[in-house]
């Protein structure tokens, strides 16, 4: 969705946040990732993102999409 639809994505972590930060906090750190992404996403063209993604800091450890 990040990749289809950045705005949309923000949308649903804007509805998902609340819930997630009273019953379900471990889910906060993959909003917050989707969050950053999605602006990225948004501020660069495709081709460039999809090259962002294949840096290390995303294929490595906390930050694996």
């Amino acid at each position: 969705m990040i990749f289809t639809d950045p705005e949309g994505a923000l949308r649903l972590t804007d509805q998902l946040r609340k819930p997630a930060e009273q019953h379900f906090p471990t889910l906060l750190d993959k909003i917050y990732r989707v969050e950053f992404l999605a602006h990225q996403r948004l501020q660069v063209n495709k081709n460039a993102f999809l090259r962002r993604l294949h840096t290390s800091v995303y294929r490595a450890g906390k930050n694996s999409i």
